[in-house]
């Protein structure tokens, strides 16, 4: 397993990745995704003593801290804020995500490439736990209309309660990664 890299997004929120790249005999997919998340969260922090506890709903909580969590085939994404709710999604590059479109895109969004594809999937996702209490459904979000890039800024609608929020988004060819916060 391997650092990729841990970045300031401004003074209070860090957010880091790891490269899931070795396999221990007997571990399971979902263990190695475990420990890369606390190999990271110590690699962020410098402490090697923090534990990740759930709330009921699932969503990972860390005292006196934000935290939110996402993993895919070969990576592991953490961002974490003393001061503000975050939220990340990483979803490895593959046109997989063609057959399932129908089931995430909204009739009035369009994603006519893999790339947006992928990108309105993960967005969705990001303020799926960003917004984790209202259990927000693929329907309940509206990825406003953008051209894709190595990277960019999106808006994504929470339609129950007619908020935008912002996503920022990485494009590359081993994954997309999206986060968001206030």
């Amino acid at each position: 397993m391997a650092l990729v890299s841990i970045e300031l997004i401004d003074t209070d929120t860090l957010l880091g990745i790891w490269q899931i790249d070795e396999e221990n005999k007997g571990e399971t997919v979902r263990q190695r995704e475990r420990n890369a998340v606390l190999r990271l969260l110590h690699a962020m922090t410098g402490d090697d003593s923090l534990t990740i506890g759930h709330q009921p709903d699932g969503k990972p909580i860390l005292d006196g801290r934000f935290i939110s969590i996402s993993h895919t085939r070969g990576y592991a994404a953490v961002m974490l804020s003393t001061a503000q709710e975050v939220g990340i999604d990483i979803e490895y590059y593959s046109d997989r995500v063609s057959r399932i479109a129908s089931r995430f895109l909204r009739a009035d969004e369009e994603a006519p490439t893999v790339s947006s594809q992928i990108v309105h999937w993960s967005a969705k996702e990001t303020i799926y736990k960003y917004f984790s209490a209202q259990k927000l459904q693929f329907a309940d979000m509206r990825v406003t209309p953008f051209c894709v890039a190595e990277s960019g800024v999106l808006e994504v609608e929470n339609l129950r309660t007619s908020q935008r929020q912002r996503v920022q988004y990485r494009v590359n060819a081993s994954y997309v990664l999206t986060f968001t916060l206030m």
